[in-house]
């Protein structure tokens, strides 16, 4: 029951956000899993009631700084998507994750959610990766909350509740 609950909204978000997509330059498999998410993303913040216009998308050579000059580029946007590689033994093979994470903290203060590559292009379980993806992004943003509580009768002083699981 609370699955079905979580997944038809969210406790708090901003009514509408801007949001881009940065990934590598790749193969047909790329562009058609990156459409195929957008569409589902789209659905799953129409059912969260939450409004987002379509993604401004960017690809980018392999190579790291030219990476980086991408993502400054798009520092206007609320919210940075950014594809990963992963492909065989040779994860993220140009440090990406590291790089991204540290230029979106120190430079940009832009919220990101790194996804693999291979996670996107997996046809399988494509709902539940946008609702968990989803779930992250509203986190992130200002003004968001997945999950909430609200306030019994019986508490009428601000309180926070700590949960314990042994």
């Amino acid at each position: 029951m609370f699955d079905r609950e979580a997944q038809s909204g969210v406790y708090s978000a901003p009514t509408a956000f801007r949001w881009a997509i940065l990934s590598l330059q790749d193969d047909r498999e790329n562009v058609s899993a990156k459409n195929t998410f957008v569409k589902e993303f789209q659905a799953a913040c129409q059912r969260a009631s939450v409004n987002v216009d379509q993604p401004v998308m960017q690809e980018c050579p392999r190579n790291a700084q030219q990476w980086l000059e991408h993502m400054r580029n798009l520092r206007n946007a609320d919210f940075l998507l950014l594809i990963l590689p992963a492909r065989g033994r040779k994860k993220d093979d140009l440090n990406l994750y590291k790089l991204t994470k540290r230029l979106a903290i120190s430079e940009l203060g832009v919220p990101t959610q790194c996804v693999l590559h291979k996670t996107l292009t997996n046809p399988k379980g494509v709902t539940s990766i946008v609702s968990k993806i989803l779930t992250q992004v509203v986190s992130k943003l200002n003004n968001g909350a997945a999950w909430g509580l609200v306030a019994p009768d019986c508490i009428d002083v601000p309180t926070m509740v700590c949960g314990v699981d042994v």
